[in-house]
This record gives C-alpha cells, structure tokens and sequence, in this order.
C-alpha cells in the first residue's frame, strides 16, 4: 500500500503543481489584456479598448477598476454610451481619492467616475440622476479647476434640455437613398453650394473610406458614390472637412502623430480626377487645427485650432487671402462666438451670412451643440441654438448646411432598423 501512497502523493502534487502554473498563466493573460487596454484608452481607440477590458470581465475580474474602465469604453462609442451605466454605477461603490491609473492590481475607482456616469445619464435623458452625479463629482473640485466649470455647465444644460424638448424646433429629417446609407456606418456628409458634389465617410473593415458623387451633366443624376482613397492616396485616416462652393477642392484633418493637420485636394478637369492630398500649408503647424471651410469666393477660410491666443481650448478662427494671392495671419473671431470651452466644425454658408459650428459653452442640452451667427456688418450676431431635434443630450458635430443654411446634411443614429447604425440624412428648417 505504501507504493500506492506515495503515487497518489506524487499526483496531488503534480496536479497543485500544474493547477498553479496554470492560475499564474491566466493571471499574465489577463493582465496583459488590460494593459493592452490602457494602451487603446491612450490612443483613444475605445472599440479595441473594450474589447480587452470585456475579456478581463468576463473572465471573472468584476472590481470597480475593471468596471471603470468598460464604462468609460462604452461613454465614448457612439450609440453605445448609455451601456457605459450599469459598469459606472458599479464602479461608483468603491471611489478612492488614492485611486492609481492604468494598474491591474487597482480594485478602486476613481472621482471621476461620478462625472462619466452623469454623462450617462444625461444622455439617457434621466436628468435628475445626472445632475445627482454631477454634484457628487462636484464635491471632489476645487473651486478653482475648470473642470467644475464645465460639469456645472452640463447641470444647467440639464434645465436647457427640458425646456427645448419641451418646445420642439420645425426641423424634418429625411434619410438619403441607400446608395449612401448601406449595411455599414456613414457619418461626415459634405455637399457644395450647387449641388454638384457629395462627399461621405462610411466605416468599412479595416479602415475608413472617403465616398464620393458627383452629378452626371448627361443624365442630371448622381452618380453612384466612388471610393476615392487611393485616387488621393489616403491611407484610411484622413477625414473629409469640408468642399468649396464650387466643388472643384477638397479640404480634409488628419492625425498625423498627435498633431492635428488640414490637408487639401483639388480636381483636374483635364484628367478628370483629384490631385493627392497634400498638407495646406497655411494650417499645418504645431498647433492642433482640426476643421476648415472656405468661403464661395475662396478669399476666406473659417477654421478650428488650439492657437495660443485661444479663448478657451479649441477656438473658431478665420484667416483671409492678401491681395498678392498669399494668406494673412489667423484672428480668433472673438467672445462672441468663442467660450471657455470648446468651438468645433464650423461651416459657411454659400451667400456667406450664416455661420454654422457647435459648441460646448453656449447655451446647450448637453455636450456640443449646433448653433449658427449671422453676419452684422463688420462682425457676427450671438449664436443662435438651432433647438431640438437637430440638436440632443449627447454631443451634435459636423452639421454641413446647404446653399444659404435653409437645409443641410448630418449623420444621426438610425433608431427605425435593427442595426441601430450611423445614417445621412437631409435637415431642413420650416
């Protein structure tokens, strides 16, 4: 019996042996999982990001850290956000003032999480638990930071959303054909001033493609959209901005290594095609510029940049063209139309009367919202909220107007088709 005893000994131990080296395996898998998340979070890829951080959950990780992060995943991925609630609400129990970013053996969750989770709820529309979470950040802030500035901006943005969605605007949305709107996300729609060019992005597998039609002088229709990246030679992270009024150049953001460019390109009527891109020289510094519009006579270029004479972070400025063909310096259009926060994608119209742009500091429901001046002799009239629906509880960019601002084009969530997926639709004012 002692031989016997000794081989069941021996295979206990093998077996603890084995069932250790094969916890302390799972242990380094998970753990590289999530810091291959705090990496995506870096870079801002939150789709990669979740996708590590979901394979840490699921595999039985379920503290406040691990919750925190999914949150924070899901309140950055369009019509996903409200997912980030319940994994918040959960983080919410464990706060710590010693929380420590980025580490695996973090149980806590950190101050912030309160005001992610007001995100959340400000967006589902439950506005008394997002201004409840709002405060509870709140009691974390200096009375100093701007950070407190900016969440007692959102609660009073709360009251805003009640009231506009009480009193609608007379706004209709209707969806494009499905030569545009196909079985994937399309967002970013531009048109020129004479409707003889269209230009969207639309999320394939691997990268992002820029589409483009164009109206057929033969049979006065539009062409079927054309996949233009490499005609341009984008390699899948260029971002259309804007077309001039005579649909004959392109202006397009790129990230090049953190740094925010504009890029441009035109079309050769001889070859009938667009040049390659190439960097517009005038806005391709150290700074952050992330949106350009010319005017329709090309003498002005209205654009967004983090300059040092900004206002607040991002800024709208306008830069003219001098009478020897060459481009004056930037000027910050100003408190008017610049807050403390920030000012993005801003659109002129063709009649070069109606600025559009959205903004974080205005009067908003929450988030940017879009608003329009009016041209004033010398300056620009206060910003107008264009109201609900066009504007919502989460954040509302790149609305491109048409001719005079009497209609334009957004992408918005498509809540009537089971993909629940980006649309472009056509906006007109009543």
């Amino acid at each position: 019996m002692n031989w016997l005893k000794k081989i069941l000994i021996l295979f206990v131990v093998v077996l603890s042996f084995s069932s250790n080296n094969t916890s302390a395996q799972m242990q380094e898998e998970l753990k590289q999982y999530f810091y291959d998340g705090i990496y995506f979070v870096a870079i801002e890829d939150y789709r990669e990001a979740l996708f590590n951080f979901k394979k840490v959950f699921d595999k039985g990780i379920n503290n406040a850290n691990i919750n925190y992060y999914i949150g924070l995943c899901y309140i950055h991925l369009e019509n996903e956000k409200t997912k980030a609630i319940p994994y918040l609400e959960n983080a919410s129990q464990s706060i710590s003032m010693d929380f420590t970013e980025g580490q695996f053996k973090e149980t806590t969750s950190p101050t912030e999480t309160f005001f992610w989770l007001a995100i959340g709820y400000h967006i589902a529309g439950d506005f008394e638990k997002a201004v409840l979470n709002y405060r509870k950040y709140n009691s974390f802030l200096d009375k100093n930071d701007d950070n407190l500035k900016f969440s007692k901006l959102q609660i009073t943005a709360c009251s805003n959303a009640k009231q506009m969605m009480a009193k609608p605007s007379p706004i209709t949305f209707e969806r494009m054909n499905d030569d545009i709107n196909n079985n994937s996300p399309n967002f970013r729609p531009v048109g020129c001033a004479n409707d003889s060019l269209f230009i969207f992005m639309n999320r394939l597998k691997f990268y992002d493609g820029l589409y483009l039609m164009q109206i057929d002088p033969l049979k006065a229709t539009w062409t079927k959209p054309r996949n233009i990246n490499q005609e341009i030679k984008s390699d899948g992270k260029l971002y259309i901005c804007s077309v001039s009024s005579d649909g004959k150049q392109m202006f397009f953001v790129q990230n090049d290594y953190d740094n925010y460019n504009i890029y441009t390109s035109h079309y050769n009527s001889t070859e009938k095609k667009w040049t390659v891109i190439e960097k517009f020289k005038p806005l391709s510094s150290k700074y952050y510029e992330g949106h350009a519009s010319i005017s329709a006579d090309g003498n002005t270029i209205f654009f967004t940049a983090t300059y040092q004479n900004s206002i607040g972070g991002v800024d709208i400025y306008k830069m003219e063209k001098k009478s020897n063909g060459e481009w004056g310096k930037p000027e910050n259009m100003g408190i008017n139309v610049n807050t403390l926060f920030n000012e993005e994608s801003p659109f002129i119209t063709a009649d070069g009367q109606k600025l559009f742009f959205s903004s974080q500091g205005h009067t908003t429901m929450g988030g940017y919202d879009i608003f329009y001046c009016t041209k004033t002799g010398n300056g620009w009239s206060k910003p107008v909220n264009v109201g609900y629906p066009l504007n919502t509880t989460d954040d509302d960019l790149y609305f491109c107007p048409a001719g005079n601002g009497d209609y334009g084009y957004i992408s918005r969530i498509n809540t009537e088709q089971k993909e629940m997926k980006e649309d472009i639709y056509i906006v007109r004012f009543k």
